[in-house]
């Protein structure tokens, strides 16, 4: 339905992540080169995503050219300081302080 209605209705720009991910993982199937869990992107999976978005914010705004280089992704993690393996780390220690808050 949201492909149709997109491909139907003028101004509507379809950034298509799902298949994004999909191309981004082995065998079209993604799993934890993209996610720390079942639903949830660590900080790569987020990088790859922005970049689909980038052709379609080039449509929006004039001069924005979504082919210019960029940092590349792993560089953009060590300089956020972000796990290596993804942010479980940091997803851990944030579910460990929400509980140890409620307590």
């Amino acid at each position: 339905l949201i492909r149709r209605l997109a491909s139907e209705i003028d101004g509507v720009i379809l950034v298509d992540l799902e298949a994004a991910a999909e191309a981004a993982s082995p065998d079209g199937v993604p799993g934890d080169e993209l996610f720390l869990d079942y639903c949830h992107m660590h900080w790569r999976g987020y990088g790859r995503m922005a970049r689909a978005v980038l052709p379609a914010l080039a449509q929006l705004l004039p001069g924005l050219d979504p082919e210019a280089p960029t940092m590349d992704l792993e560089a953009r993690g060590r300089s956020f300081h972000l796990d290596p393996g993804g942010n479980g780390a940091q997803v851990a220690e944030g579910l460990r302080r929400e509980r140890d808050r409620d307590r």
